[in-house]
């Protein structure tokens, strides 16, 4: 998911930039086949009047 940027706050990582942290997260997690994380995103709706 994280290498085809799922999220489009990924898309601000170059390729180098993404491959490391990929690598960074296997060598962390290595022994975790699946990683949880909890995950909020705020928004703001308006309508004009």
């Amino acid at each position: 998911m994280v290498k085809n940027r799922y999220m489009s706050l990924l898309s601000t990582f170059d390729d180098e930039q993404l491959a490391l942290g990929l690598a960074e997260m296997e060598q962390k997690y290595s022994q975790q086949s699946i990683l949880k994380f909890s995950d909020r995103f705020v928004f703001i709706t308006a309508s004009k009047t």
